[in-house]
């Protein structure tokens, strides 16, 4: 017999609104969703999650939840986007301690580049390698996030890493 958990431990809207809303706005850009369509997907995103945030189980982590509503969201969005692209910018990050120009413009160009190469992965399966390498999640806490088989999770995180090192090399990576 399933009981419901304790709404106590389920975050209010507002509490993951305050404290996710950059998480989605990033998971949204990260998925290739053009800069000006990011802040009505991000609403979208929120939208759909004060709609369902009673179903959220707070057994499991809230990330990977709300990147399983972004990326459907996102993946609405890259549909209607008729296959526009936009390199996405980004929100601004904290200054460095005294970073040197060098310094900060070799970071730029790095990041730059692995957006480019981001863009050039399917969108199925640039989902799975932005869960795996910036969200650091298992290949099987990916596939219950996408709900997807786990199989089809590993197959796809191999062909998205095959695809980013292809596009990275195309785009001047110089490994080191």
């Amino acid at each position: 017999m399933n009981q419901a958990k304790p709404s106590a431990l389920r975050p209010t809207f507002r509490e993951v609104f305050e404290g996710e809303l950059t998480y989605v706005y990033n998971t949204l850009r990260r998925l290739g969703i053009r800069t000006a369509d990011l802040p009505d997907a991000t609403q979208e995103v929120f939208a759909t999650v004060s709609g369902i945030l009673d179903d959220y189980d707070p057994e499991r982590p809230l990330r990977p939840w709300l990147f399983g509503v972004a990326y459907r969201v996102g993946m609405r969005y890259l549909e209607v986007a008729h296959r526009r692209r936009e390199v996405p910018s980004e929100i601004p990050e904290a200054p460095d301690s005294a970073p040197r120009a060098d310094a900060i413009a070799e970071r730029r160009e790095t990041r730059d580049l692995v957006r480019a190469a981001l863009e050039k992965v399917e969108p199925s399966r640039r989902a799975v390698l932005i869960l795996a390498s910036f969200e650091g999640l298992s290949v099987p806490e990916i596939a219950r996030t996408l709900d997807i088989p786990v199989n089809t999770a590993y197959s796809r995180l191999d062909r998205a890493k095959r695809e980013f090192a292809a596009a990275a090399e195309r785009l001047g990576w110089k490994k080191s």
